[in-house]
């Protein structure tokens, strides 16, 4: 399951195209878009069970895409995917290993697809650890992601990266772990 989402060149106010892709579903499929408020569909009485929607995001507040894909055997699946640049604005500074840390910013979408995560970076060379999105407190919102610290970035300075919809942000500060 997943969504395509590009902004409209030219158009004033801006619009962007979303389609959903769910492969692997027995048919016949059925698809459900949802969109926070503030969010319009362009072209009127447009049906919400279209694979395509050109929509209308606000200038301010949440703004994402969802759908949903419904196979006949009842089993739904769901992506959602941002319409605007995600950013990551403030993060944490210092932690410890197994401390729930909040990344604030926008464009997150409101739940986490399957891929989406926040990542630890070493500035110079090793391998980037992914965040406990699993652990008491972890949550997944269109402007904060909580997670924990894994017990591997002991000790260590990161750069905070948070992945939403195949799109990147990086945190302005990086965190340093306690050893």
């Amino acid at each position: 399951m997943r969504i395509e989402a590009r902004p409209v060149d030219g158009t004033r106010p801006a619009q962007w195209l979303v389609r959903c892709f769910a492969d692997g579903l027995k048919a016949p499929v059925t698809l459900l878009w949802r969109f926070p408020a503030g969010v319009k569909q362009i072209g009127g009485a447009v049906p919400r069970d279209e694979p395509t929607a050109l929509v209308q995001p606000p200038d301010r507040g949440p703004s994402w895409a969802e759908c949903e894909a419904t196979g006949s055997d009842g089993v739904p699946v769901h992506a959602n995917h941002p319409l605007a640049p995600i950013a990551a604005g403030a993060g944490p500074v210092t932690a410890r290993a197994g401390d729930l840390v909040t990344v604030r910013g926008s464009g997150f979408g409101p739940s986490p697809n399957p891929g989406d995560a926040v990542w630890l970076v070493p500035p110079g060379p090793g391998r980037a650890l992914v965040a406990d999105a699993r652990c008491k407190g972890a949550s997944w919102s269109e402007l904060a992601v909580s997670v924990c610290v894994p017990t591997a970035a002991r000790g260590r300075t990161w750069q905070v990266r948070v992945q939403a919809a195949e799109t990147l942000a990086t945190a302005p500060k990086p965190l340093v772990v306690a050893p």
